[in-house]
């Protein structure tokens, strides 16, 4: 019995759990915040290939070519013409995302299973709308663009 502590001596632990909880839940609420941004989620997507092909390539890798789509062609070109559901080329663009994304990640099952994270990024950027314009009017053509006003 002497080796007990009385109550009021004790650490206060109880304060310390609770301020680590506040400080997880606002971190967790400020990465998600970023994440679930146009651009949170694109950086994250091309950070995620960067890290498994760190080398600058010409062309430069992006999106589209990750899930070995072709950009500058229907159904993705020109960007207005699948943006919406009401435009005319919106589901076969889904569709063309989808099937690359299944291809490529069903090449990739059993080896490489780290590129599954990246094509799962990039699918993710292309299949949202908000994001996928943002990507393809504002992020790609900078990418693409060479000289000093390109990618930076």
């Amino acid at each position: 019995m002497a080796d007990r502590q009385p109550l009021n001596n004790r650490p206060p632990v109880g304060r310390f759990l609770i301020s680590l909880s506040v400080t997880a839940v606002a971190v967790a609420i400020a990465t998600a915040y970023s994440l679930i941004s146009p651009l949170g989620m694109i950086c994250h997507a091309h950070s995620t290939i960067a890290r498994l092909h760190p080398l600058s390539s010409d062309p430069p890798v992006t999106l589209f070519s990750v899930l070995r789509l072709n950009y500058p062609e229907e159904p993705f070109y020109p960007p207005d013409k699948c943006a919406y559901p009401y435009h005319e080329n919106y589901r076969a663009a889904r569709q063309a995302i989808i099937d690359a994304w299944y291809e490529v990640t069903d090449k990739h099952n059993g080896y490489m299973l780290e590129w599954r994270d990246a094509f799962s990024a990039a699918a993710m950027v292309l299949l949202n709308d908000t994001t996928r314009i943002v990507y393809t009017k504002e992020v790609l053509p900078k990418i693409e663009a060479k000289g000093d006003r390109g990618w930076r």
